[in-house]
């Protein structure tokens, strides 16, 4: 065997080597990919069996692979809310999008067009992120719809694409009053200085306020 013809002998046996480390690990790679959409479809189970309603869940991550003459490696990152963007006109907060429609339509309506644009009614779980609302959007100070609602069981009020019960809230004075017992839908709205909650009919025609995870 001529020199020239040992070289190129060695650089083929390398080149398998590599090929045969790479596929390994891609096929670890795949496994570990299936363990994660069968952890996420337990997760959904879990919470459906405890009684809550969701209607949609997100687990995103992106890999690295990097391989050299000594073989390959990847890797796992998970995307984190912060770390992303909210499209178009979205306004971000806190890892999560928000958008006020300015149409007026019913509450049903409203949800729809949410859904439309991958998201739902916007909950509301915290003062800072009501307060921040309050801050960003000069257009409601007209009424626009937010998720809580009370349809289910009168004064129990939730959020409907959770099914949670509301932690925080920010009732102005006197409200949820249910007034006429037609009052089972809330809207958020810019009045003494801050987004405060009103009860309403669901029927009648008001702004949406839209939220997703970033």
């Amino acid at each position: 065997m001529t020199f020239p013809s040992f070289c190129l002998c060695i650089a083929a046996i390398v080149f398998l080597t590599d090929a045969k480390s790479m596929t390994q690990k891609l096929l670890n790679l795949d496994v570990h990919t299936k363990n994660l959409q069968n952890l996420h479809a337990q997760f959904q189970k879990l919470t459906k069996a405890k009684g809550y309603l969701l209607t949609e869940t997100h687990f995103e991550m992106k890999t690295k692979t990097i391989c050299t003459h000594s073989g390959c490696s990847s890797s796992v990152e998970v995307v984190k809310g912060s770390q992303r963007n909210c499209p178009g006109n979205w306004k971000k907060f806190r890892g999560n999008c928000y958008m006020l429609l300015s149409k007026k339509q019913n509450q049903e309506s409203g949800k729809i067009a949410c859904k439309l644009l991958n998201g739902n009614l916007a909950d509301i779980t915290s003062e800072s992120e009501n307060t921040w609302l309050h801050k960003t959007f000069n257009g409601l100070k007209d009424t626009a719809w937010i998720d809580a609602t009370d349809r289910a069981k009168e004064g129990e009020w939730r959020w409907s694409s959770t099914g949670k019960l509301l932690k925080f809230t920010a009732w102005w004075k006197g409200e949820p009053n249910n007034s006429n017992g037609k009052e089972h839908c809330a809207v958020a709205y810019t009045t003494g200085g801050k987004c405060a909650w009103y009860d309403v009919s669901c029927s009648i025609s008001r702004q949406t306020l839209c939220k997703k995870k970033a």
